[in-house]
């Protein structure tokens, strides 16, 4: 399987993102206005509660998977017997969630009330562990995966239209969901065979090596989605549908954010281990330094953008029925901060340096920190306590994440460039700010302050000269040169 740079891998995970961006902005509105802040808030629970089984399932394997199998993309008989270990163990720890799934079904009378969701959604358990993802970014085949995102972003755009055309079509529109990943999936495993034999055999299936680090990275993922979900969680339980609803809508524009600008992460992932792997802590340095780099310039804009128009954002993707969310938007628009910083110091930072354990603790204290806040707050402040919560979580990670990684590498968190898109920032908010005084309409006004923000920040990082956009620009140069000689030709 042909190998990419990160630049590409990047690329291509990016523009996966926004292609999916691009694909919500035109059904979002349409689901939400469809469906209502009700039934979506009943979908977005069910989805709650799958989310812990789908981690158990998952068990930690993907990481790890991804971590050590780079290591070994030099010896293909090593690789072949890792990866059959870890897709054996893959199916193991699927059928013991889908056990315990049926045990909490059968004693809990919250998910009786919504079966039939429940039964429909339980299936991506299964779909996303013949998906095999792990194993194409082990290969660094993110081509694939972005050619498959966009493909499951057509389907499903086809199809809600085709078919939901009113609020009790909540059902048909979460079987159009599952449905469209699970036939992906099956697809992603029929072309992976290609490359890997896979095949189960539990006989063989020889764990004494890697139980442990799995089982670190299985606690550390549950800790996480824990102060992740257990927001909305108790947000069903303790409150209606309907709030669920609206902050599962702010939530899901905040998720599509972050996971855009977190793509560079998942591509960079590989070769930070491998470099760790053989003890370059030079080139790993180097690495990770370009990383955070990129991250902050596309996170700090990102997140003042959004809270300068948080409104707009909402009535753009949903309607008028889920603007009570604007406010939690904002605060998790400050959380998209730290919650990119946090996801890079865990993934970038502690997990190829081999400190689990680290990231366990800092997952562990955020996730006890996010509960009780929500058990005692929820009820009198519903769901501006859980934006709150996510926020005070996601500082707390960052806090213990880099003060245990500090001797491990010598850039600069707050270098010249960092300073530069802080300065990008404040031109952001002047630009915002100058186009308020227009009075524009929702569409015109977005739109200008989005192309003003862009322009205004891209012209202040040009200006002093923010190494990471000057070589991201000289590439795009290079890219449409290189282009215009071969159209001359």
């Amino acid at each position: 399987m042909k190998h990419f740079s990160i630049r590409t891998n990047s690329i291509l995970m990016i523009f996966r993102q926004v292609c999916s961006v691009l694909f919500s902005m035109i059904l979002s509105p349409y689901v939400h206005r469809t469906l209502g802040p009700t039934n979506l808030g009943k979908i977005t629970f069910v989805s709650s509660i799958i989310n812990y089984f789908s981690l158990l399932a998952s068990n930690g394997i993907g990481a790890y998977a991804v971590r050590e199998g780079s290591k070994l993309k030099d010896d293909e008989s090593r690789l072949s017997k890792f990866i059959n270990t870890m897709f054996s163990f893959r199916f193991l720890s699927t059928f013991v969630s889908y056990l315990i799934l049926l045990i909490t079904f059968v004693f809990w009378d919250k998910l009786k009330e919504n079966s039939t969701l429940l039964a429909i959604n339980s299936l991506s358990i299964f779909f996303s562990a013949i998906s095999c993802e792990w194993l194409y970014r082990i290969y660094e085949n993110y081509r694939f995966l972005s050619f498959k995102s966009i493909l499951k972003n057509v389907l499903i755009l086809l199809l809600v239209f085709a078919f939901i055309k009113d609020s009790n079509d909540y059902i048909r529109y979460s079987l159009i969901m599952i449905l469209t990943d699970g036939f992906l999936s099956i697809i992603s495993f029929l072309i992976i065979r290609k490359y890997s034999d896979l095949s189960i055999s539990f006989s063989d299936m020889d764990l004494s090596d890697h139980i442990k680090p799995i089982s670190i990275l299985f606690m550390n993922y549950l800790v996480s989605i824990i102060y992740t979900s257990s927001d909305i969680t108790l947000l069903g339980i303790m409150k209606d549908s309907a709030s669920v609803g609206i902050y599962g809508s702010a939530v899901n524009i905040y998720n599509t954010i972050r996971d855009i600008i977190v793509s560079f992460i998942i591509v960079s992932v590989p070769q930070l281990s491998h470099a760790v792997g053989l003890s370059d802590k030079s080139k790993f340095n180097t690495l990770a330094e370009k990383v955070y780099t990129s991250l902050m310039a596309l996170v700090l804009p990102s997140a003042i953008g959004l809270f300068l128009i948080s409104k707009n954002v909402l009535l753009l993707f949903t309607s008028s029925e889920f603007l009570g969310g604007a406010a939690s938007l904002c605060i998790l628009s400050i959380a998209l901060i730290f919650s990119v910083v946090g996801r890079f110091s865990t993934t970038c930072l502690l997990i190829p340096l081999h400190k689990e354990k680290t990231v366990l603790i800092a997952s562990a204290c955020a996730s006890v920190l996010n509960f009780l806040l929500n058990l005692f707050l929820i009820s009198s402040f519903g769901i501006l306590a859980t934006a709150s919560t996510t926020l005070l979580s996601e500082i707390l990670i960052v806090i213990i994440s880099l003060y245990s990684v500090k001797h491990n590498i010598s850039f600069d968190f707050f270098s010249k460039d960092i300073l530069i898109c802080i300065a990008g920032c404040i031109g952001i908010f002047a630009c915002c700010e100058a186009i308020d005084v227009l009075q524009l309409s929702l569409i015109a006004d977005t739109l200008a302050k989005v192309a003003g923000s862009a322009i205004v920040y891209a012209l202040i990082l040009y200006i002093n000269k923010h190494s990471v956009f000057i070589a991201a620009l000289d590439s795009f140069l290079q890219l449409n040169n290189s282009l215009f000689k071969r159209r001359a030709k």
